[in-house]
């Protein structure tokens, strides 16, 4: 009897063992588990250093593995942590950009807008003569102007 209770103590951290999931919740809120869930739409499964069983005293003893181990598991999480911020801040930089080139066409549009009601306005042919819109041409292409700003200034 002694003699199971020992092999099933030292078999006991190769039997703790369990993978590690990364999933989002219908929040945004990201998880990391030891077990799967269940309500997760789209579950990882991260790829951890597993705690070697003990050895016979010819290697490393079970206390330093394991913290050698859990050292290992911690080390990893704070890399995927560190990726995943940085793709975050990477993707909140590249929205900033597209939202500021935005605002500048937007500017620019209503800036062309504002220049374009009161002029005559023109098209070039193609013999590089300048051609004058008439009334109706003019009124279609402010109409034209106020669609894409209504679109950019969104």
């Amino acid at each position: 009897m002694k003699g199971w209770v020992m092999l099933v103590a030292m078999l006991l951290p190769v039997a703790a063992t369990a993978e590690l999931y990364k999933w989002t919740d219908a929040e945004g809120r990201v998880h990391f588990t030891d077990r799967k869930p269940a309500a997760a739409a789209s579950v990882e499964t991260l790829k951890v250093p597993r705690p070697q069983a003990p050895t016979d005293g010819g290697g490393v003893s079970a206390p330093a593995q394991d913290a050698r181990s859990v050292l290992q598991r911690q080390k990893r999480m704070g890399e995927i942590l560190a990726e995943e911020r940085e793709e975050r801040e990477a993707a909140q930089s590249r929205k900033e950009k597209e939202l500021a080139a935005r605002r500048q066409k937007c500017l620019e549009a209503r800036d062309y807008r504002r220049n374009a009601d009161g002029a005559r306005l023109y098209e070039v042919n193609e013999k590089g003569e300048r051609v004058f819109m008439d009334d109706a041409a003019h009124a279609e292409h402010l109409r034209e102007l106020d669609a894409a700003i209504a679109r950019l200034c969104q």
